[in-house]
């Protein structure tokens, strides 16, 4: 089909017929015959017809996942190194749901895709079935993915994963530029270890831009019972924003009991 096309955008295909004065058809100046041309187009229909469309091969990685069969499953491998974005992200993810051996492998390889959309999938089910020695990896791509969306949920993962090492990953991306991926760290931060972020956290809440990351800071402070929060509570009272300044006074009251 590119090859027809290609001879159409050079002028090969075309079927010129020219007229005498007398309006009778002559001869053809093409090569081709009529057949020859037809033949071709009805190629090119029949090849249309065959393709698969995106949304059909995502609902052939979904039918393929729920019929669990060794064949299936291994079709669905092949199928995270589709050419089209979506499936592979779609295989990859329902690989990583399928208690396959080998699942994480096949993770691990979408989480360096040149897409960004199947690294942050891959990012985010590694969190599922990745494991300690995974922590470094999403910790990289937390620290250096140019795509926002990609370090966030590989800061997801890492709080999923938890462990020493995830904990100082999301305390570095606190200082990320981009607002969801600071809340991201943020919210694992506080499951994880509320205490080991107090000094950034402590720089959020007083000089962060966005109330809503200055809001989910004060909340965490609060959470750690650590006293020597309490001033930093206290002037985050003065925030212009009402609900950082709600959320400064049950910290406050949380730390007091």
């Amino acid at each position: 089909m590119v090859a027809f096309h290609v001879r159409i955008a050079r002028g090969r295909c075309h079927s010129k017929s020219v007229f005498d004065p007398d309006g009778r058809r002559l001869q053809n100046r093409n090569r081709r015959s009529w057949i020859d041309l037809w033949a071709l187009f009805g190629l090119m229909l029949l090849v249309t017809a065959c393709g698969v469309s995106k949304e059909e091969g995502i609902a052939s990685v979904y039918a393929l996942a729920a019929d669990e069969s060794p064949e299936s499953i291994d079709k669905i491998r092949k199928l995270t190194s589709h050419e089209d974005r979506d499936i592979r992200s779609t295989a990859i993810f329902e690989l990583a749901h399928l208690n396959v051996e080998d699942a994480p492998s096949f993770v691990r390889k979408g989480l360096q895709d040149e897409d960004s959309f199947v690294r942050a999938t891959s990012a985010r089910c590694l969190g599922d079935v990745g494991t300690q020695e995974d922590v470094a990896r999403l910790a990289a791509v937390l620290a250096g993915d140019p795509v926002k969306i990609v370090r966030k949920r590989a800061a997801e993962a890492l709080t999923l994963l938890g462990g020493a090492d995830a904990v100082d990953a999301l305390v570095g991306a606190l200082e990320d530029p981009m607002t969801k991926v600071r809340l991201a760290a943020i919210k694992g931060v506080a499951r994880l270890e509320p205490g080991a972020g107090f000094a950034p956290l402590s720089r959020l809440l007083l000089e962060d831009p966005e109330w809503e990351v200055r809001v989910q800071a004060a909340g965490v402070l609060g959470s750690t019972g650590d006293e020597a929060a309490l001033p930093i509570l206290a002037l985050a009272e003065q925030d212009p924003n009402e609900m950082v300044r709600a959320a400064a006074a049950a910290a406050q009251r949380a730390i007091n009991g």
